[in-house]
C-alpha cells in the first residue's frame, strides 16, 4: 500500500446465485486489486430478481447497515439479456460507504432487498485500509474505561479524576463524555451522502439538525471528489481533536490542572496529561482508539451476575427501567440477551486489545484497591 492509497480491496467474493430469488447479478465494481484514494467504498453492479422485484441493495459491516439505494440505474445491456422481464432496463445500482470507524482489516458485505421484504446475499468485499490521519498534536491523550453499566466505573472515575494529570468531571456520575459527540460528530459528518435518508437539498429546508455532506459521493471524477473523501475526514478530525483538547483544558485549569503545551511531546519532561472517559462497546469506542493511537484504555468487568443483580436493585430503587431492562419483557430475557450480549462484547474486546488495554477486575478493586490500582 503506497503513501496516496487509502484502501487495498484484497478479494470481492461473489456469493452463490439464489436461483429461486433471482435471475443473476453482477458486482461491476470494486474488483480484487483494486485501490482506492479516499476513505469510502464505492461499489456498482445489478441485480434482477425474479418473483419479486428487486428494490434497494444495502452494504453491511459487522451486521450494521452503512448504507442503502434503490435499484433504478438504466441497463440496457441487461434488458436486452432478459426482454421479457419488465424491470430489467433499470436494474443497476452505485453505492459509496465510508470506512471511517471500520476494522482497519475486514469485510463489506452486499445484499439485494427485494420487494417482499426479503434479502438476497450478492457478495462481499475483503480490505485491507489506512487508520484516519491526523496532523493535530494533541495535548490530551484518552484514559478509556470500556466497560457496562453497574461495574464499578463511576467510582473508578472518582478516584481518578484525583490525579493531578487526569482531567474528568468533577461531579457525579462523572458522565461528562465530550470526546464521544466530537467522537459522534465526525463519524456522521465524514460518511458519504445517503440519498435513501438525505436527499441533495435537505439542508436547504431542515435548520435543527445536519447529516452527512450532500455532496460527499456526487461528485465521482471531479477533482474535488477526492478532497471530500480524503482531506476533509483529515482536516474534520483535526478540529475535533481541537476542539476535545479545548474543552478539557479549560476544564483542567478550573480544577488546577494546567495542561503544559509541550505535554503532547513523549520526547520532552513534560508530564502527560489524559481526560477519562467511559465508555460502553460501541462505534464510539472504536473511532475514538483509531484517531487518539496513544491513547490508554482499562477493560473493567465484573461478575456479570452481580452486574444483573445490581442493575435490577437500582431500577427498583429509581423507579424505572434502564440498563437494557426496558428493551425486553422479562428478567429472564433479560438475562438471556443484554447480559449474555454485554458479555460477549467485552470478551471479544478484551481479546482484541489484550496486548495494548489493561483488564481490571471489580472484585480486586474492591478487596485490594492499592495493589490493583
Amino acid at each position: 500500500m503506497n503513501k496516496s492509497t487509502v484502501i487495498d480491496f484484497l478479494n470481492v467474493t461473489r456469493a452463490e446465485i439464489d436461483k429461486e430469488a433471482l435471475w443473476g447479478f453482477a458486482i461491476d465494481h470494486p474488483k480484487k486489486g483494486n485501490q482506492a484514494k479516499t476513505y469510502t467504498i464505492e461499489i456498482s453492479g445489478w441485480v434482477l430478481g425474479k418473483k419479486s422485484k428487486v428494490v434497494a441493495v444495502e452494504v453491511l459491516s459487522e451486521g450494521r447497515v452503512l448504507g442503502q439505494v434503490p435499484v433504478n440505474i438504466e441497463r440496457l445491456g441487461v434488458s436486452k439479456l432478459y426482454p421479457g422481464v419488465s424491470w430489467a432496463k433499470r436494474c443497476g445500482f452505485n453505492i459509496e460507504v465510508g470506512v471511517i470507524g471500520l476494522p482497519l482489516q475486514g469485510e463489506v458485505r452486499i445484499r439485494a432487498v427485494l420487494e417482499n421484504r426479503s434479502t438476497v446475499l450478492l457478495g462481499i468485499i475483503h480490505y485491507h485500509r489506512q487508520p484516519l490521519h491526523s496532523n493535530y498534536q494533541a495535548k490530551l491523550q484518552p484514559l478509556v474505561f470500556t466497560s457496562s453499566g453497574r461495574s464499578g466505573t463511576t467510582w473508578l472515575m472518582r478516584i481518578f479524576s484525583q490525579h493531578p494529570s487526569i482531567i474528568a468531571s468533577e461531579f457525579y456520575p462523572y458522565e461528562f463524555r465530550v470526546s464521544q459527540y466530537w467522537i459522534q460528530m465526525l463519524n456522521i459528518l465524514s460518511q458519504p451522502r445517503n440519498p435513501d435518508k438525505f436527499q441533495g437539498t435537505y439542508f436547504y429546508q431542515e435548520f435543527q439538525s445536519i447529516g452527512p455532506n450532500p455532496y460527499h459521493g456526487k461528485l465521482n471524477g471531479h477533482a474535488a471528489h477526492d478532497w471530500l473523501g480524503r482531506d476533509y475526514p483529515e482536516q474534520f478530525a483535526d478540529f475535533c481533536r481541537h476542539s476535545i483538547d479545548n474543552l478539557y483544558e479549560y476544564m483542567g485549569r478550573n480544577q488546577g490542572k494546567i495542561v503544559s503545551e509541550l505535554s503532547h511531546n513523549t520526547d520532552s519532561q513534560h508530564q502527560q496529561f489524559y481526560f477519562v472517559e467511559k465508555f460502553l462497546p460501541n462505534p464510539h469506542r472504536k473511532l475514538l482508539l483509531e484517531v487518539y493511537p496513544q491513547a490508554k484504555e482499562i477493560v473493567l468487568v465484573r461478575d456479570f451476575r452481580d452486574i444483573c443483580c445490581s442493575a435490577l436493585a437500582f431500577n427498583t430503587k429509581r423507579g424505572y427501567m434502564s440498563f437494557g431492562r426496558q428493551r425486553v419483557d422479562s428478567d429472564r430475557e433479560y438475562v438471556k440477551t443484554t447480559i449474555k450480549n454485554t458479555a460477549a462484547n467485552l470478551l471479544e474486546i478484551w481479546r482484541e486489545r489484550k496486548e495494548e488495554a489493561h483488564l481490571v477486575r471489580y472484585e480486586d478493586l474492591i478487596l485490594a484497591p492499592e495493589q490493583t490500582l
